[in-house]
């Protein structure tokens, strides 16, 4: 059956948390963070444009960072198998759908990050 005078709707992009379903967002940014301790600093582009990248510093503890288009967004600690977020700039909500993978993998709650987020 043909439809002549039917109109379609353009259905805007969606932003990646949208697009992305959770547990693929944990996976891609998991990946991002593995490739980081196994290769050296790491970059990615997502879906929506955004680059994502790691940087990790070894010492007595290690220093993960990761950033959204070159900027630095958060700085966790890992020593002896704890986390701790030590850094977090330019908080901007936008940020949080890459924030909380990045955070859950390395071990920190949804909570922790939530609350240092609502702390400006």
């Amino acid at each position: 059956m043909r439809h002549r005078n039917m109109e379609i709707q353009k259905i805007p992009a969606q932003p990646l948390a949208k697009a992305l379903t959770k547990p693929q967002m944990e996976t891609a940014v998991m990946k991002l963070v593995v490739d980081s301790y196994l290769y050296g600093a790491q970059t990615c582009e997502v879906c929506d444009g955004k680059i994502l990248g790691v940087s990790i510093h070894h010492g007595a503890y290690d220093s993960i960072h990761l950033f959204i288009n070159d900027h630095h967004k958060v700085t966790v600690e890992v020593s002896q198998g704890m986390s701790r977020i030590t850094v977090m700039k330019e908080k901007n909500i936008e940020d949080i759908d890459y924030i909380l993978p990045f955070t859950k993998c390395l071990g920190i709650s949804e909570g922790q990050v939530l609350e240092n987020y609502s702390n400006k």
